[in-house]
């Protein structure tokens, strides 16, 4: 056991792999990166030009807590605008540009692309910013109508002329057409390269000075076309033409037709030659509102003659057509070479004014970053835009991080819609082919699970050569162990990739019916324990989920031993074989009382039309709230017509219109008459090809499992927030077990017991909105009762202030249950009332400089007791 644990101890990729610095769009290569994770006023300047009306909202990403800057506003024109600290040289070394941007409403009509512009003119100023706004690339996806791409325009100055040109990457990637968040990349080499890629991956190579890439080309052809050339009038064109000495044969026929009829034909036996092909549709009704003198007289609409279906035919029968033998069409003198044929004519090429020689785009610098787009939709977000001079930069960031809710550290894939590497070696392979061999990590999805690859590939040794920097998706493997899940696919996968000993290649093998990934944010831990015997089980957080044998074609996908035989595949099925168990009875007869024409349904007479229906009133009715809109031209929209709504008259009756009587089952429907199906006397059951040995078969005791030189990660996923961590590799399921127990298990209790009081809190929280809800519901009906007018201001003034704070519901509660009381007791014991003045007094004339003053209080109460004070709109909670 100690052997093991020191043996063992370098492979525990824990610290290792976690010693890793944590890479950053930080150092020297990179020119900006701006991930929007602060607001960006200040830095980002909106345009103030013109229409460009469209408003910018710093916001998050829905389903995550990453910021970006959102187009917030269908239909308008956006323009916004960051200027770098320097201008940026493009014509020296490589240049990364990326960026990301999510279509959260989907794609329907917009663009999203960056324009990298070039130095402005003076006096220009980042407010100015519109679509005149010169630039040196513009890059990102596009998509409305016809359009759909991934554009790159390059605006090159042209030496000769001076003027900018729009050279166009011809066809270019299309846009991904999702809600998902892409990142979209292009990669400017030095030596005129151009690449395009999305979500990580290549879409698009080209040469900056090819014409076959970029239309129109940087570079002219040397030569053109000279426009002053003409075709000579005797320059002939037809390569062949009529022979002119030919003659028409004197049998030739013009007039004989393509087709005549089959003399040899017979009208089939039982051709219903008086039953026409068509025939009324029984079922159909003349509609209520045909008006014979303004529609014509009523027809019922054609079907099918059902007498027809069981017979060969009917109406009047008519000899087929056939091809007449004599049939030559019109003649034409056969073609011949033309002897004044002297080719297609083009006119001659001379020097290209134009024409320049360029080993290098003449790039202008990039100055500034500017999004200027008109787009039909809202919800999309831009993130994370960067400008590097390292491909490096632009790729996947590993990050050294804590797991949330705990000081343990781990790997963590720290943005998304990225392709990841990372690889660590081995201090010496590792022998698969004797004992016991456990494969154990863990990996915990923070933001949740939607669509993402969190597997482990134990890489074989690899080619003389190799170095881990090269690790990529092709780096061959000896197993694949891990959760995957993105659309339909939610599995723990374990591929085997075995090396057929006949043929010599590498064959994945998968589990079959492999276990499903938690969908939680907790940290499972994945084990995967091959045995001796072959044996091999997959275990999630310790329980067994999946048992298999490495051998068995049960359990993989394709079986690891071929089939000792195979279909013969020269082997043809004789035509007369029949594999129709069962037939129609070919002595069968439709009984005499058989009626395929009954209806499935009848009416039902003894149906009575229920009392309170209202005949004379329509189902619908004009919407009596429903006004003619101002802009409405009757001349160019037609006549208005109010929209229809049910009728409020016929909610209480049964029913409105005309009543027709329910439609019963008809007890004498029978429907279309078939042949009882009888046993096939020919049946020969279901033809399958002879067995013949499988030249491919071989036999196999146990696995012939490539060493494991190293474990590398090598996903793409659209998710951040995924951590890996104690990785290992063992020779005891003992000390996988004892790791299990003493590392992962108390973590993995942890943050049970966090998951479980979060959802008890959101649960209480979503108890406490409906109990609120409740109580000023019934608040607001109370306040509304006649007799509590005078104090109707009160209440409504302490609902809603619990309205605005609903964490105060209680303590309004127990104000207005006060109120209550107070106004019982006075009810009940009354109160010490003035005495009333005498009816003869006059009122006291109040002095001239208080009088408008006190007429206008006067009035105020007068209508505060008169009219209670109308409460303002409640908000559901």
């Amino acid at each position: 056991m100690m052997r093991d644990r020191q043996l063992f101890s370098g492979l525990m990729l824990i610290l290792a792999l976690l010693s890793l610095q944590n890479l950053c769009h930080c150092d020297d290569n990179t020119v900006l990166y701006e991930s929007f994770d602060e607001a960006f006023d200040g830095r980002w300047i909106v345009s103030k030009n013109g229409d460009y009306e469209g408003v910018w909202k710093h916001a998050k990403s829905e389903g995550h807590d990453d910021y970006g800057l959102l187009v917030s506003e269908k239909a308008r024109k956006y323009g916004i605008v960051k200027e770098l600290d320097e201008p940026l040289n493009l014509k020296d070394g490589t240049i990364v540009l990326q960026y990301e941007v999510r279509f959260q409403e989907g794609l329907e009509c917009g663009g999203a692309y960056l324009k990298y512009l070039r130095p402005q003119e003076a006096g220009w100023t980042p407010e100015g910013f519109d679509s005149e706004s010169p630039y040196s690339i513009m890059f990102g996806p596009d998509k409305c109508g016809a359009t759909n791409k991934v554009h790159f325009i390059l605006k090159h100055k042209n030496p000769k002329s001076g003027e900018y040109v729009e050279h166009h990457l011809k066809f270019p990637p299309s846009v991904p057409y999702d809600k998902l968040s892409h990142v979209y990349t292009a990669i400017l080499k030095p030596d005129n390269e151009v690449r395009i890629l999305v979500d990580g991956e290549e879409k698009k190579k080209a040469n900056l000075l090819s014409g076959e890439d970029f239309e129109p080309a940087l570079i002219p052809a040397k030569t053109i076309p000279d426009p002053e050339d003409k075709k000579p009038e005797d320059w002939d064109e037809r390569a062949k033409i009529p022979d002119p000495n030919a003659v028409k044969p004197d049998d030739w026929d013009e007039e004989a037709p393509m087709e005549i009829e089959d003399e040899e034909a017979e009208k089939p036996e039982g051709w219903l030659d008086d039953e026409p092909e068509e025939v009324d549709d029984p079922e159909a009704t003349k509609p209520e509102d045909w008006d014979d003198e303004e529609d014509g007289m009523w027809e019922a609409p054609k079907i099918d003659n059902p007498k027809c279906e069981a017979a060969p035919g009917c109406g009047e029968w008519k000899r087929p057509m056939k091809k007449n033998p004599a049939y030559k069409g019109k003649w034409s003198a056969p073609m011949i070479d033309n002897p004044a044929y002297k080719g297609i004519w083009k006119p001659r090429d001379i020097p290209n004014p134009d024409y320049f020689e360029l080993d290098r785009p003449d790039y202008e610098p990039i100055a500034a970053i500017g999004i200027e787009i008109w787009t039909m939709q809202d919800g999309i977000l831009f993130d994370n835009m960067l400008i590097a001079k390292d491909e490096k930069v632009a790729e996947s960031v590993w990050k050294h991080a804590k797991s949330e809710g705990h000081d343990d550290y781990g790997l963590l894939v720290s943005e998304k819609a990225r392709k990841y590497g990372i690889v660590k070696e081995l201090d010496e392979p590792l022998n698969l082919k004797d004992g016991t061999i456990v494969l154990q990590y863990e990996v915990r999805f923070q933001e949740g699970l939607e669509c993402g690859g969190a597997y482990l590939k134990y890489l074989r040794p690899q080619e003389a050569g190799w170095t881990p920097e090269g690790f990529d998706s092709e780096s061959p493997y000896s197993i694949m162990f891990g959760p995957d899940k993105c659309g339909a696919t939610n599995k723990v996968h374990f591929i085997l990739k075995h090396k057929n000993p006949k043929s010599g290649e590498y064959v994945e093998h998968h589990l079959k019916f492999p276990p499903s990934v938690p969908y939680d944010k907790l940290s499972p831990v994945y084990t995967a324990i091959l045995k001796p015997d072959n044996e091999v089980r997959i275990l999630v957080d310790g329980e067994e989920k999946k048992k298999a044998n490495l051998l068995s074609g049960e359990d993989f996908e394709p079986a690891l031993i071929p089939a000792k035989t195979i279909p013969d595949p020269e082997d043809k099925k004789p035509e007369d074989w029949d594999e129709r168990a069962k037939i129609p009875d070919p002595n069968a007869v439709k009984p005499d009382d058989w009626d395929e024409e009954a209806p499935m349904e009848i009416e039902d007479e003894e149906a009575e039309k229920p009392e309170g229906w209202l005949d004379d009133e329509p189902e619908e009715v004009d919407d009596p709230e429903a006004t003619k809109p101002e802009d409405w031209d009757d001349e160019e929209d037609g006549m208005w017509e109010a929209p229809k709504i049910d009728n409020p008259k016929c909610e209480a009756a049964p029913g409105c219109g005309e009543w027709k009587r329910p439609m019963k089952k008809n007890p004498a429907y029978k429907g279309k008459w078939s042949a009882p199906m009888i046993d096939n006397p020919a049946y020969k059951g279901i033809w399958k090809p002879r067995d013949i040995p499988n030249p491919d078969y071989f036999e196999l005791d146990r696995p012939d499992f490539e060493p494991i030189a190293a474990i590398g990660i090598e996903i793409w996923t659209m998710q951040d927030g995924i951590l890996f961590d104690n990785m290992l590799i063992a020779k005891d399921e003992k000390v996988a077990e004892s790791y299990r127990q003493t590392t992962w298990k108390p973590k993995f209790d942890v943050e049970k017991e966090k998951q479980k009081a979060e959802e008890e809190a959101a649960s209480s929280a979503d108890g406490l909105k409906s109990y609120q809800k409740v109580v000023f519901d019934l608040l607001n009906k109370v306040a509304d009762i006649s007799f509590l007018s005078a104090y109707k201001s009160k209440i409504t003034e302490l609902i809603e202030k619990a309205e605005e704070q609903p964490n105060l519901t209680i303590g309004v509660l127990v104000s207005i249950v006060v109120v209550f009381f107070s106004l019982f007791i006075k009810l009940i014991f009354g109160g010490k009332k003035a005495a009333p003045a005498a009816t003869v007094e006059k009122k006291k004339k109040p002095e001239v400089g208080e009088s408008s003053k006190s007429e206008d209080e006067t009035e105020k109460k007068e209508e505060t007791a008169a009219a209670p004070r109308k409460r303002q709109p409640r908000r559901d909670n």
